[in-house]
């Protein structure tokens, strides 16, 4: 009885250091996104202020109900069926390009979680691919913002 129970703690111990090191070690984006422009936290504070703007909120549609940056607009993920090699078990997801402005010249700030979001990442590269030519990246994201103090809207 006394070896079962120290069994399950062991493994209990191993799931909790493999859960924290899993964490730990979430690799972070880069710091430049080549044909566009990386913002801080007070960049993107300044263009949200002056409005004009299309802000593109790329986590899932349930963490941008708890809260996203002012004027944001969703932009989740879709799985897209007509890429070769998809299906249920291997989805390929892709950002919809028909939720951006028409207008490839108006200014879009992509964002995510914070440093390790790399949906905004991608997000943002795809956008540069499609001719989009005032790609913004706020790569700090939702973390820096609620750190440096400001609100979030609902």
């Amino acid at each position: 009885m006394r070896m079962r129970a120290f069994s399950w703690m062991v493994l209990a111990i191993g799931i909790v250091v493999n859960t924290v090191h899993a964490a730990d070690v979430a690799q972070e984006t880069p710091t430049e996104l080549p044909g566009g422009f990386v913002l801080s936290v007070e960049e993107t504070r300044i263009l949200i202020e002056q409005g004009h703007i299309y802000v593109a909120d790329c986590r899932s549609a349930f963490n941008f109900g708890k809260g996203h940056l002012p004027g944001a607009r969703s932009l989740e993920y879709q799985v897209d069926y007509h890429i070769e090699g998809t299906s249920a078990d291997n989805p390929v997801k892709q950002i919809n390009l028909n939720n951006l402005p028409d207008n490839k010249k108006n200014i879009i700030i992509f964002y995510s979680h914070g440093p390790t979001g790399w949906k905004s990442y991608r997000a943002a590269q795809t956008a540069i691919k499609a001719g989009y030519t005032q790609v913004h990246w706020f790569r700090g994201g939702i973390k820096a913002w609620l750190e440096a103090g400001h609100k979030l809207e609902y």
